[in-house]
């Protein structure tokens, strides 16, 4: 089950190639046209083999008349949980707990920051705590303080975990002490270990870790404040021209998978971006450009320079941000670099790298202490008695 639409590199994350080339029967439930109706379309993914069945309910009435499709499953993947139990997973798990069915849940893979022991509210000062209120879903709030157990709700069988469990899954409220925790390894790390990683001459360039920051759907989800999108591209245009005065190096955009740009968009001052290629785009940069973008794992990977980007309405756009960037800042050893109020200290060592602090970082976010080092997929394959039992 998901709540957004597949786009091409789900079907690795997911795991949806590995099982269909295990022969297993794969039905996928897409609940992206309740839970978020304001997304466009966008069609099925080219790479998704044409037998596996999409179903896309409209209402939840339809998507109930779906549980004799899927009362047959060995397990469910459940790919669309967060924290645990709240208003949006309300629905999905009383229809998994009627149709008697077990199911894995996939830890979050946390920035620095954002993991639920970084967001308890008593580590908050008051004025971010009002902000905080201001932003809260208060019917998703009340929600998730109830027990699933009291709609009859099992726990997860299985917890598919990326990194540090107290950063993962600590405090989520479908996990208890009968729940599998499965050590892996998060979907970047996955990629960098298949990633074959070859030596080059500099190439003179800076990667843009692109967020599409201004039009996330994540922010309208979360009632973030929104940024004006004239202002924040004026400041990245501006930004970027610096870096390049200062350090010769050209900037190039590595697309969000999610975004909709032209190649040379000139949002972007019409400096070239590309698709799909993030990681080949960082391993041939010799600086990396990024605001809190997951993707900047590949840059500690890469033990890559890593400058942080942001605006002043960016920081102060939800709590959550603020926490984040102030956290991934000094878990790198960097700092947040003002790009709307630039001056000429605010691009000053840019190639500083603390590699200490870059190991810690992959030991704690991006890889579970107790994982294999195995495919992520594979490991998975091996840890579920359901997959072990139909073979």
């Amino acid at each position: 089950m998901v709540k957004w639409p597949l786009f091409d590199r789900d079907l690795e994350r997911f795991g949806l190639l590995h099982f269909y080339q295990e022969n297993y029967q794969i039905t996928i439930v897409d609940l992206s046209l309740i839970l978020h109706p304001e997304i466009p379309f966008y069609p099925r993914p080219e790479r998704l083999p044409s037998d596996i069945e999409v179903l896309q309910p409209k209402t939840w009435s339809e998507f109930n008349t779906f549980g004799r499709n899927i009362s047959s499953a060995n397990l469910i993947f459940f790919f669309f949980q967060s924290f645990g139990f709240s208003r949006q997973t309300f629905r999905p798990l009383r229809l998994i707990a009627q149709i008697r069915v077990p199911y894995a849940i996939q830890g979050i893979s946390p920035l620095p920051g954002v993991g639920r022991n970084d967001l308890n509210p008593r580590l908050f000062e008051l004025s971010v705590l009002f902000k905080r209120f201001f932003h809260m879903n208060l019917k998703n709030s009340l929600v998730a303080r109830l027990k699933p157990k009291w709609f009859g709700i099992p726990m997860a069988k299985y917890a598919l975990v990326p990194c540090e469990e107290k950063l993962s899954i600590s405090g989520n409220s479908l996990v208890d002490k009968k729940t599998k925790i499965i050590p892996l390894h998060t979907d970047d790390f996955e990629r960098f270990r298949n990633f074959k990683i070859h030596k080059k001459k500099s190439k003179k360039k800076a990667v843009f870790l692109d967020q599409n920051m201004a039009y996330h759907l994540d922010y309208i989800e979360i009632n973030a404040k929104a940024i004006d999108e004239n202002k924040y591209f004026e400041a990245l245009r501006s930004a970027f021209s610096a870096i390049e005065e200062k350090t010769g190096l050209s900037v190039e955009i590595a697309k969000h998978p999610r975004a909709k740009y032209e190649d040379y968009d000139p949002r972007f001052g019409s400096r070239p971006i590309f698709s799909d290629q993030t990681i080949e785009m960082v391993r041939d940069s010799d600086l990396v450009l990024a605001h809190h973008s997951t993707a900047i794992s590949f840059a500690v990977l890469l033990q890559k320079p890593i400058a942080i980007l942001v605006t002043q309405d960016m920081y102060a756009r939800h709590p959550v941000d603020k926490n984040c960037f102030n956290a991934l800042t000094a878990e790198l050893g960097t700092e947040l670099r003002y790009i709307d109020d630039l001056d000429s200290d605010t691009f000053e060592n840019l190639f500083k790298v603390d590699l200490t602090l870059y190991a810690q970082y992959i030991s704690r976010y991006l890889r579970h202490p107790n994982a294999c080092d195995k495919s992520y997929w594979d490991l998975v394959s091996s840890s579920i008695t359901e997959f072990k039992t139909t073979r």
